[in-house]
Parts: structure tokens; C-alpha cells; sequence
């Protein structure tokens, strides 16, 4: 089995270049002058037949602000880019550039984001991410629980998977060593697994069926192989 979230076979994502999807690779932008940023974008890929548009708000048609109050460029590629690294570092030597959508020596996790939201959500693996079980990787699978009697869920977790020697730690601030809260003002369970967890669609229903549960980290039903 793969210990990741989702899973896309690495033959549906082949493309002739960066780009070569038609979907676009964002550049994260300062507002001040970010025509300008745009037009030196487009001109730093021009051999590449590079096209950039700024975001926008599909209601509003106003431009796409990030958390950081930044703008997005969306940038299009008709032909290879060339290297990515030497691209990579061209682009964030652009004064105004904040970051870009191109990840290398990292985790392969992909979004690819439209108008209407997100269109896929990718992760490329290989046959190093394969393990025995779910936390085979001694990493956990987190569940979201509601604060109220925590430790009774925790516990009640545990011993649902408990021949699989499944041990479950609440998540804490690392600063502060208080509980981490969620968006939705929730608790994070992290459980770990000595052993297989067993049939993941009945573990999943088993953890949503618990009081307290609001989510987990078994997500079934949404790759394809």
C-alpha cells in the first residue's frame, strides 16, 4: 500500500514540458507595480512562448489576494521552459516575485488550481513511499476531534486499533506546548501503528462512527492507480 494522502499514477501526469497540461504555474506577486512584474515574467520565458494573467476573483473579477495580501500570476507556457532549477532561481531573483509554483527537492505534492478552485490534487510516488502498513513510515494518521473530553476520545482510538499497537499523542504547539487548534477550533489526535491497522474502509467508518470525531486521515476512493 502507499502511506500518502492521494495517489496519481506517475503515466497520467506525463507532459512535454512545464506547462504542457494547459494548466498554469503561479507566481506569487507583491501588489505594487505587478503589470510590470508580469511583463518581465512573461519576457524572462519568452523563448518559451510564456503568456501571464493575473488572478481574479471569478465574482468580483478584482484580483485573487492571498493570505499574505499578495496577487497571483498565472503563467502559460507554449514550450519548454528549460532547466527548472535555473528557472527557479531566475524567477525569485525578480524583484516582486514571492514564490513560485515550482517545487523542487521536495515532497512531490502538486495543486493545480483554476477559477473554479481546485482541478487536481497530485502526488507522484515511487517504489520508495511503499510500506508494510498505514504508518509503516513511523509517521502518524492524524484524526480531528472536538476538544470536549479529549482524552476520552484518545483513548477510545487507541482501543479500537489496539492489536495493531496503536498509541495516540495529541498534537501540541511546539512553542507554547498547549493543544494545536484547528481551524474550526478542534484538537488533532496523531495516531501511530506498531502493525497493519486492517481493512482501511472499515477502520475509516469504525473512527467516524466514534463520539468526538469530526475527521480523519484515511482518504479512500480518490486516486488513481
Amino acid at each position: 500500500m502507499l502511506d500518502v494522502i492521494y495517489f496519481r499514477s506517475l503515466l497520467s501526469l506525463l507532459m512535454s514540458h512545464l506547462g504542457g497540461t494547459a494548466l498554469a504555474m503561479p507566481v506569487e506577486i507583491v501588489p505594487f507595480c505587478w503589470e510590470f512584474t508580469l511583463r518581465r515574467l512573461e519576457m524572462l520565458f519568452i523563448e518559451a512562448g510564456c503568456v501571464g494573467k493575473s488572478r481574479v476573483n471569478v465574482e468580483s473579477d478584482e484580483p485573487y489576494v492571498t493570505d499574505n495580501g499578495n496577487y497571483i500570476i498565472d503563467l502559460y507556457f507554449k514550450s519548454d521552459m528549460g532547466d527548472l532549477k535555473a528557472a527557479s532561481d531566475a524567477i525569485l531573483r525578480l524583484a516582486g516575485v514571492v514564490e513560485h509554483g515550482i517545487f523542487l527537492d521536495m515532497a512531490t505534492t502538486v495543486i493545480v488550481a483554476g477559477k473554479l478552485g481546485v482541478l487536481k490534487f497530485i502526488v507522484i510516488v515511487d517504489e520508495s513511499k511503499l510500506v508494510s502498513h498505514l504508518g509503516g513510515t513511523s509517521l502518524a494518521m492524524p484524526v480531528e476531534i472536538v476538544p470536549f473530553c479529549w482524552e476520552f476520545t484518545l483513548k477510545r482510538l487507541e482501543m479500537l486499533f489496539i492489536e495493531a499497537g496503536c498509541v495516540g499523542k495529541l498534537r501540541v504547539n511546539v512553542e507554547s506546548g498547549q493543544p494545536y487548534v484547528t481551524d474550526n477550533g478542534n484538537y488533532i489526535i496523531d495516531l501511530y501503528f506498531k502493525s497493519d491497522m486492517g481493512d482501511l474502509k472499515a477502520a475509516s467508518d469504525a473512527i467516524l462512527r466514534l463520539a468526538g470525531v469530526v475527521e480523519h486521515g484515511i482518504f479512500l476512493d480518490m486516486a488513481l492507480l
